[in-house]
């Protein structure tokens, strides 16, 4: 072979393995002490940013998939008719809605108006047939209306 085909091959060689020690180092950060004190590799396709299993330490539960269970009355509900402390009746489920009269889009009136009453009739005349809305509504459900 003359030299003038080795060196491009010497030339790719080379570029392949500092592209390969590259990815061997990238391979390498993802490994992760064990609790038994052994290393394990994680796959370069896993997220790095998922914590590692410890057996003797339980996982976070997530929250609860169920909506809350609790019945509160229209007394109850009368009784947080604040900007500080805002409870609304809607569609027969109970929100706090305290956190989010500064938030609305719509000004923070159009939830005082909705403040120990119940304002489904307002909601619903605003908002119906809107997914957005019924979303964020959900970020607040407190109980249900025993109503």
């Amino acid at each position: 072979m003359n030299s003038k085909h080795l060196y491009p091959l010497l030339l790719v060689s080379a570029l392949l393995v500092i592209i390969g020690s590259y990815l061997w180092k990238q391979n390498d950060s993802y490994v992760r002490e064990s609790p038994v004190g052994t290393t394990t590799s994680q796959s370069l396709y896993a997220d790095p940013k998922s914590p590692t299993i410890n057996p003797t330490k339980p996982l976070p539960l997530p929250p609860p998939s169920n909506p809350p269970t609790r019945l509160y009355s229209m007394n109850e509900v009368v009784m947080h008719s604040t900007a500080t402390s805002c409870w609304s009746v809607i569609n027969g489920n109970v929100y706090d809605l305290t956190n989010w009269i500064t938030n609305h889009p719509g000004g923070t009136n159009a939830i005082l108006s909705l403040c120990g009453k119940d304002g489904t009739a307002s909601f619903t005349g605003k908002h119906a047939g809107d997914l957005n809305p019924e979303a964020e509504l959900k970020n607040y459900l407190i109980g249900v209306f025993e109503g």
